[in-house]
């Protein structure tokens, strides 16, 4: 079975996993943003530049323990990377694609009081929405949309993500932030087409930034706000 459609399906099962497991367990809902670096790995090698600070990079966050050792963290982001390389000599051509990106993580946390230390480890799969494209001939960079050819480009990216971080508990939520590296095992272009590189993989490393809120924070302001007052009866005030 090729690499790609096994990757799917642990996505798809990691999926199942996380919305399965989040009824018993303490679960947290949030927002992220990160910075990226990125790159895309050609074979044979051609010279480039990390394309840094690529545009978006946003997105939501789901997050499942069943203990304080073991969980689950789950994404839908949106995110912008891509890489330069050299465009006549002299200059150099920037290529940005936009990916609906789903990563799915097993995490492994050392909690210390308040603060966790964390290791995250898994997979990701990811759309192409949209690209552009562009060149620095004039000085600096000039954007303009490239339009996708199911020909020779590919929109589905999958591959392996795996990083290390660091999260506080407030009273109201949490904030992690951590460190991460996407390998990709798809290309960006299909070797098939010729002039295409026989292999063309991104890589991509960010820094990120959570705030987490734990739901079960709800149940307790709702099990509170249910709790009825006794009611004092004639009775009971004749009585005392």
């Amino acid at each position: 079975m090729p690499i790609g459609k096994k990757l799917h399906q642990i996505l798809l099962l990691g999926a199942i996993l996380v919305s399965s497991i989040t009824v018993k367990a303490q679960t947290y809902v949030g927002i992220r943003g990160g910075y990226n670096v990125s790159t895309v790995f050609f074979t044979p090698t051609q010279y480039q530049e990390a394309l840094a600070g690529a545009g978006v990079d946003v997105g939501l966050a789901l997050k499942t323990y069943q203990n304080k050792y073991v969980g689950f963290q789950g994404e839908l982001n949106l995110i912008q990377r891509g890489y330069t390389k050299p465009y006549q000599e002299v200059d150099m051509y920037k290529r940005v694609n936009t990916y609906l990106e789903v990563p799915i993580f097993f995490q492994i946390q050392l909690p210390i009081k308040r603060v966790a230390i964390f290791a995250n480890a898994g997979c990701y799969g990811a759309f192409l929405l949209s690209a552009k494209e562009g060149n620095n001939s004039t000085g600096k960079f000039e954007m303009t949309e490239y339009k996708l050819n199911s020909l020779y480009d590919k929109r589905f990216d999958y591959g392996l993500a795996g990083g290390l971080g660091l999260a506080y508990e407030f009273s109201f939520g949490v904030f992690q932030a951590d460190y991460r590296i996407n390998f990709g095992l798809a290309d960006l272009y299909k070797s098939t087409w010729e002039g295409m590189p026989n292999h063309s993989r991104s890589f991509t490393q960010s820094v990120n930034l959570s705030y987490l809120f734990p739901l079960d924070l709800l149940k307790r302001k709702e099990r509170k706000n249910s709790e009825v007052l006794p009611v004092v009866t004639d009775d009971v005030k004749k009585d005392s």
